[in-house]
């Protein structure tokens, strides 16, 4: 059995935790996708966990080390630090933090690498070797549109404004194909 934990921004991604049931959560579509790229590489069943991003403030503060996050990607590093922690301490074989670059944090970095690398630093940085950064750009309804196009011309969709008030920006173009649909 694969231990799993995840944390992701909100019940379209990742999930939401299931108030009526805590052991249990309601998992998004993001979840869905991990989930299938795991049961495709291993025959392993999966425990999986939600941790809602509010569990990091009540975690604890920690200092951010200057040379590995900056002011501009801080927030993606502590995020993933105090993930590698809770996972450590939950004994877990693998954590994944999905963070959108959709710009809606005023600290947002512009490069998508950056950002990455600044979740990975977190994660080593935890003590914690098995995080996973999924980083879509610049949303994860980006990824669901390339699925929904048969993965063709996905490139451009990267490149959509992240900026939710955008009558560009990838969740109403879903919007939009539902109501086609």
């Amino acid at each position: 059995m694969i231990s799993l934990l995840l944390s992701g921004e909100g019940k379209t991604d990742m999930g939401e935790l299931n108030y009526a049931d805590p052991s249990r959560f309601n998992k998004g579509p993001m979840t869905c996708l991990a989930e299938m790229v795991i049961k495709h590489c291993t025959d392993e069943t999966l425990d999986m966990e939600l941790i809602h991003k509010s569990q990091f403030t009540q975690k604890g503060h920690i200092k951010l080390p200057g040379k590995k996050s900056d002011k501009t990607t801080g927030y993606f590093y502590k995020n993933a630090y105090l993930l590698g922690q809770i996972a450590l301490e939950k004994g877990c074989d693998v954590a994944i933090l999905f963070r959108d670059t959709d710009g809606t944090h005023s600290t947002m970095p512009s490069n998508w690498r950056i950002l990455v690398q600044s979740i990975l630093d977190g994660f080593e940085d935890s003590g914690f070797q098995n995080g996973v950064a999924m980083v879509p750009k610049p949303t994860g309804e980006a990824w669901i549109l390339c699925c929904l196009q048969h993965y063709q011309h996905c490139k451009q969709l990267e490149n959509l404004p992240g900026n939710q008030v955008s009558s560009n920006h990838p969740k109403k173009i879903i919007q939009l194909k539902e109501t086609i649909l």
